[in-house]
């Protein structure tokens, strides 16, 4: 988890590739007063993520996939109900509505991205390789998987936006966590106790 403190608190977080919302919750249970957008483009999924952040006005789910820009992408089914794709070529599967985090921040007003959490299947290429440097600065936290074997170069296309930006990075199981030295915050792993230590 991200152990914020008082004097900096988590306030706004985006969970791209939120799934059913289990990471959605996670966040609500360590950061109460957080306001956080869950993203997620498979309409099964997401009437799931629906139903499990119901009553939560602090959670808004949205039923599109996070791109560089707005577009409309088709879906593409993945080895299973975690990794469906994206994809610009349209007669792969059903459609569905991509915004970008310009559009996401107009939409919330925040001046500010507290955590972004990105597991989306290989679209984190498209998203840092174009127009990231008009919202990067934006961000405090970065949470994300490198899918380089989802889309190859996705990892350097990521450091290569991170160029002008201060970031501390840890590697945490499969993700990559960037934390920006000001807020005081730290990285917390926490322990999963469904397996055996």
């Amino acid at each position: 988890r991200i152990a914020d403190h008082a004097g900096s608190p988590v306030k706004t977080i985006i969970d791209a590739g939120a799934n059913i919302g289990v990471e959605s919750l996670r966040f609500r249970h360590n950061h109460p007063a957080a306001h956080i957008v869950a993203i997620e483009p498979d309409s099964g999924n997401f009437d799931v993520l629906s139903r499990n952040c119901e009553g939560d006005s602090d959670i808004e789910p949205l039923n599109v996939a996070l791109w560089s820009g707005p577009a409309t992408l088709a879906l593409r089914d993945g080895p299973g109900n975690e990794a469906f794709q994206v994809t610009t070529e349209t007669t792969s599967g059903p459609l569905v509505e991509a915004i970008s985090m310009e559009d996401i921040l107009a939409r919330t007003g925040w001046p500010r991205i507290s955590i972004l959490k990105l597991d989306i299947e290989g679209a984190e290429h498209e998203l840092f390789s174009t127009g990231a440097d008009r919202w990067i600065g934006q961000v405090d936290c970065i949470i994300m998987e490198i899918s380089d074997t989802d889309r190859a170069g996705t990892a350097q296309i990521l450091f290569k936006a991170l160029d002008s930006q201060d970031f501390n990075a840890e590697i945490l199981g499969e993700n990559i966590v960037l934390i920006r030295p000001e807020t005081g915050w730290r990285l917390e792993p926490q322990i999963d106790y469904r397996r055996p230590s």
